[in-house]
């Protein structure tokens, strides 16, 4: 009987491995979450510097059949010797990108620093680091770098800092309590201070927030104001001085809202009892309206006054729509508990990269993350890019593992995609 018991019990774990090869899904999902760290306030480093020749960090080119996005370039950016200097970037590190131009990335990093072994979170004591790589799209190589050493306390933005293409080919920058105007060689253009007020209660201190916000072709920009009575103020900056072209008071949207290239807000709004959002929108300063009737939470800007937003019913459904909430594209882009993680719209094409998936577990194999990256193309009506990029995840102990990359950014001209994953930075061409 014991010897039959155990053909039984093999046979079992066997069937069950069959099926989970097949089915390839998992018996569980939840969806990942993406947390940021904080910076503080600015560095006295020096002045952009012009960066040895890289091609020896370059890394072995790879060929695409002609129907497939096509290899460019491969760099790790733990070789390159300013990275060694600021980081390494490992687990811990921050990462923003964005194209100033079809031919230039702008690599952010923000590196959390350790005060007695521990990381200290979103704390008077938190310091960090942070560095800006300017990233020749043709080659790799990496033509400026600007970095900001050793912040403390508590930074302006929630995501500790932002970066925004604006004006063709220069960013906007939030490091610690200062808005930046960038060139493209990284020299300070423009500087304006960011006015902080906290506020101690029960023991904790609440600070206010601000958030930047830039049209697809960063020709507009927004400042908005979270006060510590959760009002928000919209403050119409200046592209070139950063200083306040106009104030308005609302919406109350701090990390939703979406800038225009027609100048129009679209953002999030609670609508029902059921705490979905709808996206809205505030056209020359008259009253919020209802961007579509089946309209659902806004996701990024893109093209010719694009928006991406999720379906209001369908949680894995999403939907392209004009300003006027014309319907352009509609389209199912996984199951279950898979989201958005993140957007990337290109300025002058109507496209849009998304990564979406969600951490799956399975009897065998644990955790692991179900990403894929897809290009929608709203003029096709069409993806023109899916590809694969789940990968290994932990679930250690009653904590959700949090995976920092991939990271997206698509070209002003929807042609070239940068991903990032882990420290190896990769460049696409896309058909």
């Amino acid at each position: 009987m014991r010897r039959i018991f155990y053909a039984i019990w093999i046979s079992c774990l066997s069937l069950l491995f069959l099926l989970e090869n097949k089915l390839g899904n998992s018996s569980f999902s939840k969806p990942q979450e993406q947390v940021s760290f904080g910076i503080a306030e600015d560095s006295d480093w020096p002045q952009p510097k012009e960066i040895v020749d890289t091609n020896s960090y370059l890394l072995r080119r790879v060929e695409f059949t002609d129907d497939k996005p096509k290899h460019i370039w491969t760099t790790e950016l733990n070789r390159l010797p300013e990275v060694k200097n600021t980081g390494p970037v490992d687990a811990n590190t921050r990462f923003f990108l964005t194209f100033t131009d079809n031919s230039h990335l702008a690599v952010g990093l923000f590196f959390p620093l350790r005060v007695n072994g521990i990381l200290p979170g979103r704390t008077p004591a938190q310091r960090s680091r942070t560095l800006i790589l300017m990233v020749d799209g043709l080659t790799g190589k990496t033509l400026h770098f600007r970095g900001w050493n050793d912040f403390q306390g508590e930074p302006a933005v929630i995501d500790g800092y932002d970066m925004r293409p604006a004006n063709t080919n220069e960013l906007l920058v939030v490091v610690g309590n200062d808005v930046l105007r960038l060139s493209p060689e990284l020299e300070v253009l423009a500087q304006r201070s960011l006015v902080r007020s906290a506020q101690e209660k029960h023991g904790l201190t609440y600070y206010d927030y601000w958030n930047l916000v830039a049209s697809p072709a960063g020709n507009f920009a927004l400042l908005i104001h979270k006060g510590l009575d959760e009002c928000c103020e919209n403050h119409w900056i200046s592209t070139r001085n950063l200083a306040d072209d106009k104030r308005l008071v609302g919406p109350n949207s701090l990390s939703s809202t979406l800038l225009m290239e027609n100048g129009a807000i679209v953002f999030n709004t609670a609508g029902d009892a059921h705490h979905r959002l709808f996206a809205s929108k505030l056209e020359h300063e008259g009253p919020p309206q209802l961007l579509c009737s089946s309209c659902g939470a806004v996701f990024t800007a893109f093209g010719k006054d694009l928006i991406l937003l999720g379906l209001a019913q369908h949680s894995v459904s999403y939907i392209i729509v004009d300003i006027d909430g014309t319907e352009f594209y509609r389209t199912n882009l996984g199951h279950g508990a898979d989201r958005v993680l993140q957007v990337s719209g290109s300025s002058a094409t109507n496209r849009v990269a998304l990564l979406c998936g969600s951490l799956r577990t399975s009897f065998l194999r644990g955790w692991r993350d179900t990403n894929r990256i897809v290009v929608l193309d709203a003029d096709v009506k069409h993806k023109v890019v899916e590809i694969d990029s789940s990968g290994e995840g932990e679930h250690p102990g009653n904590d959700w593992q949090v995976f920092n990359t991939p990271r997206l950014a698509l070209s002003p001209d929807g042609t070239r995609l940068a991903i990032l994953r882990g420290s190896t930075l990769e460049l696409l061409a896309i058909p």
